[in-house]
C-alpha cells in the first residue's frame, strides 16, 4: 500500500488526516528523517533509531488514537469525567491492567493528571466527612450530638473533615495566675503528621522515592530513552496507595454510623484503629509491595524499558532503604519484630 493511498483509505473511513510531528511515543525523538526515506511504500509499524522502540505509525500520526476511551486525562465533560476518574482508579488497583491499557502512545495531559488526584482523593474525602457528620448527629452522648452548643457542635464537625491531619480541641492550655497550667473554652490546633508513625512516613517516602531517582539519575533516564512526563504520569498515579488508606477511613466512618458512635466514625476506635496499630508492619508490607509492583509494572509493561528489571532493583534498592528506616524507627514494629523470636 503506498502511502497515498494510506491517507485517501483513512480519510474515506473518516478518520482526521495525519496532522501531528511524527514523533517516537517513548524518548520523543523526531521521526521525519524516517518518513523521508520512504518512496512508495508506508510500512505500519517501525523500530525507533534512537531508543529501540517499536511503534505503530497510525499511533504516531492520527490524533484519535492518541486518545484512550474510559480514561480520565481524555474523557470530557463533567458526569463523564467524574464516572472516568473511577474506572482509571479500578485499573491503577491492579498495576498490571493499568500499564496494559495506558500505552506510551496516548497523550500526557500534565493537568489533568494533576485534576484526577484532585477528584479522586477529595470525593473521597468528602464522602469520610459526610458519614462523620451523620454519625455525629446519631450520636447522643460523650457530650457530641445534637444537643451540644453550635460553636462545640462547628468544632466537632471541623474536626470529622480535617481529622486525621489536624486536631481540633474545645479548649485551651493557658497558665494561670498561680503558674498552673488551665484548660479554658476555645479552640486549639494540634498538626497531627508529626505524630503519625514512622511507618506512614517511610511509605510515602518509598512511593516518592523511585520517581525522584529516576530523574536524578539522568544516565540511567538517558540510556532508557525515557521522556519526563512519562515519569510524571506514573509518579502521580503511583501516589494511589493513598487510596487504600482513606479507604480505611471510609470503612471506619461507615461503622461510626451504623454504631452511632463519634468516636468510631473519626477513626479515634474501632477494629479499624485496632488492625493499623496492632498489625502496622503488615499494613506496611502491604502498601509497599503495591508500590514495587506499581513501579516493575510502569517500568517493564509501560515503558518496555530495556532491562526493567535490573533497573527496578536499583531503584528499589533506595526506596526500600527509606521505607525500613521508618519501620526501624518505630519502636512498636520493633518490639512486634523481636517478639517473634
Amino acid at each position: 500500500m503506498t502511502l497515498g493511498q494510506k491517507t485517501t483509505t483513512s480519510a474515506r473511513a473518516g478518520r482526521s488526516l495525519p496532522t501531528l510531528k511524527p514523533i517516537c511515543p517513548r524518548c520523543g525523538y523526531d521521526q521525519t528523517g524516517t518518513v523521508d526515506t520512504w518512496t512508495d511504500n508506508c510500512p505500519l509499524e517501525s523500530l525507533c533509531p534512537e531508543c529501540g522502540y517499536t511503534f505503530a505509525w497510525s499511533d504516531v500520526w492520527y490524533p484519535d488514537r492518541q486518545r484512550l476511551p474510559g480514561f480520565f486525562e481524555h474523557e470530557k465533560g463533567l458526569w463523564p469525567s467524574f464516572v472516568a476518574a473511577w474506572r482509571t482508579m479500578a485499573w491503577i488497583i491492579l498495576p498490571f491492567v493499568f500499564w496494559s491499557r495506558v500505552q506510551m502512545h496516548y497523550e500526557v495531559r500534565v493537568r489533568r493528571v494533576l485534576l484526577w488526584l484532585v477528584v479522586v482523593f477529595a470525593s473521597m474525602w468528602v464522602a469520610v466527612f459526610l458519614l462523620r457528620a451523620t454519625a455525629f448527629f446519631l450520636d447522643g452522648a460523650n457530650g457530641v450530638g445534637v444537643g451540644s452548643t453550635l460553636n462545640s457542635v462547628l468544632i466537632d464537625l471541623s474536626n470529622g473533615f480535617v481529622f486525621p491531619l489536624f486536631d481540633l480541641d474545645k479548649t485551651v492550655l493557658t497558665i494561670g495566675a498561680n503558674g498552673m497550667p488551665v484548660l479554658r473554652p476555645g479552640l486549639s490546633v494540634i498538626f497531627l503528621p508529626a505524630y503519625w508513625s514512622p511507618v506512614f512516613l517511610g511509605i510515602f517516602g518509598q512511593a516518592l522515592a523511585v520517581p525522584i531517582l529516576l530523574l536524578m539519575l539522568p544516565v540511567t533516564r538517558r540510556r532508557c530513552k525515557i521522556r519526563k512526563v512519562h515519569v510524571f504520569r506514573a509518579a502521580v498515579y503511583g501516589q494511589s496507595w493513598v487510596f487504600f488508606h482513606l479507604l480505611l477511613l471510609l470503612v471506619s466512618a461507615a461503622l461510626g454510623v451504623i454504631d452511632a458512635d463519634w468516636y468510631l466514625a473519626l477513626g479515634m476506635t474501632g477494629p479499624i484503629t485496632n488492625f493499623m496499630y496492632e498489625y502496622r508492619l503488615v499494613y506496611a508490607l502491604i502498601l509497599a509491595s503495591w508500590i514495587a509492583t506499581w513501579w516493575w509494572c510502569a517500568l517493564a509493561i509501560g515503558f518496555r524499558m530495556p532491562e526493567a528489571t535490573r533497573h527496578w532493583l536499583v531503584l528499589m534498592v533506595a526506596a526500600v532503604l527509606i521505607l525500613l528506616i521508618g519501620l526501624v524507627s518505630d519502636w512498636r514494629v520493633g518490639y512486634a519484630l523481636l517478639s517473634w523470636f
